[in-house]
C-alpha cells in the first residue's frame, strides 16, 4: 500500500516536471528582454555643424545690397509710408524644415523690426499681416508678439510661405522690412529672398559684421 502511494506521489511529481507550458507562460517568454543600455552604443551623435568665417562669404554678403525700403518689385513705392530699417538674417534649419504647419515660424526682432509701429502692436499678442513675397504677391500670415522675450514670431501661414519660393536652410537669406501700407491704412511686412553659395551657417564675425550693422 505504501509503495502504491509512493508510486503515486513519483508519478504526480514527473507529470508536474514534464508538462507542457501555458500559453500565458510561452507569451513571457517572447516578451522582449529590457536591454542592458537606454541607448544605441552603435548610434553615432550628429556631428556639429561648422561655421563659415571665411572672408570671401563677408564680401559676398557685403555685395548684397539692400534698400531702405521694399524694392517697387514688391511694394509700388507709392503704397508706402513710415518704413523700419530691414533687418537681415540667414535661414536655419529650423526656419524651414518642420513636420507640420503648427511647428512653423520665423523668429525676428521686435526692437528692431517695431521700433517705428510701438504705438500700432503695443499690448497685442497677435495679429495677421498682410505679408509682400518678392514677387510682390500678398500673403496672409498670423504674427504673434513677444513683449518679454522681444521677439516675432510668424506663424501660420508661414509654411505656405516657404513652400511657395521653396526656400532652403542656409543658402537663402531674407531681408524683412514693417511699412505702414498708406492706401490699406495698416501695418505690413515685406520678405525679400536671396540665395548664395554659402554651405555653412556664417560665423557670429561675419553676422555682427553684415547684419548688426542696421542697428
Amino acid at each position: 500500500m505504501a509503495s502504491s502511494s509512493i508510486a503515486s506521489s513519483s508519478m504526480a511529481s514527473s507529470s508536474k516536471r514534464s508538462r507542457s507550458p501555458t500559453p500565458e507562460e510561452d507569451d513571457e517568454d517572447e516578451k522582449p528582454r529590457p536591454k542592458k543600455f537606454a541607448f544605441d552604443l552603435n548610434e553615432e551623435p550628429e556631428p556639429e555643424l561648422e561655421e563659415d568665417d571665411s572672408d570671401a562669404t563677408l564680401a559676398l554678403l557685403r555685395r548684397w545690397n539692400v534698400p531702405a525700403t521694399p524694392p517697387a518689385k514688391m511694394v509700388h513705392p507709392g503704397l508706402i509710408g513710415l518704413c523700419s530699417k530691414p533687418i537681415r538674417m540667414q535661414l536655419t534649419k529650423k526656419d524651414v524644415n518642420f513636420e507640420d504647419e503648427k511647428q512653423s515660424k520665423l523668429v525676428l526682432s521686435k526692437s528692431k523690426l517695431t521700433n517705428e509701429f510701438d504705438l500700432f502692436v503695443r499690448g497685442k499678442e497677435w495679429m495677421v499681416v498682410s505679408v509682400y513675397g518678392p514677387d510682390g504677391k500678398i500673403h496672409e500670415i498670423k504674427m504673434w508678439i513677444d513683449e518679454k522675450e522681444d521677439k516675432i514670431d510668424l506663424k501660420k501661414g508661414w509654411s505656405k510661405f516657404v513652400g511657395d519660393y521653396d526656400l532652403k536652410e542656409i543658402c537663402d537669406f531674407v531681408a524683412v522690412w514693417m511699412f505702414w501700407n498708406k492706401e490699406g491704412r495698416e501695418i505690413c511686412l515685406a520678405i525679400d529672398t536671396m540665395r548664395l553659395v554659402v554651405r555653412k551657417l556664417v560665423s557670429q564675425r561675419i553676422s555682427k559684421a553684415v547684419f548688426d550693422d542696421e542697428d
